[in-house]
């Protein structure tokens, strides 16, 4: 899966709870483990909307907003 945050925020790290995957967390690509990961976002110094969005092939992409205050 592979995150992207635009606006108020930005991605800092995703994790999948897999001891032997080797891929950073702060890459913003990670491969789901048992269907499951975390996405972790950073609030800038504004308030406002931050928007992360992730996708994956063969999956549709989804978008969640997050309030920044």
């Amino acid at each position: 899966m592979t995150f992207a945050v635009e606006g108020a925020g930005r991605f800092r790290a995703a994790a999948n709870g897999d001891a032997t995957c080797l891929v950073p967390f702060q890459s913003a690509t990670m491969p789901a483990f048992s269907g499951q990961l975390t996405a972790i976002v950073q609030a800038g110094d504004k308030p406002g909307v931050a928007v992360l969005t992730a996708t994956a092939p063969g999956l549709q992409s989804e978008t969640l907003i997050i309030k920044i205050q």
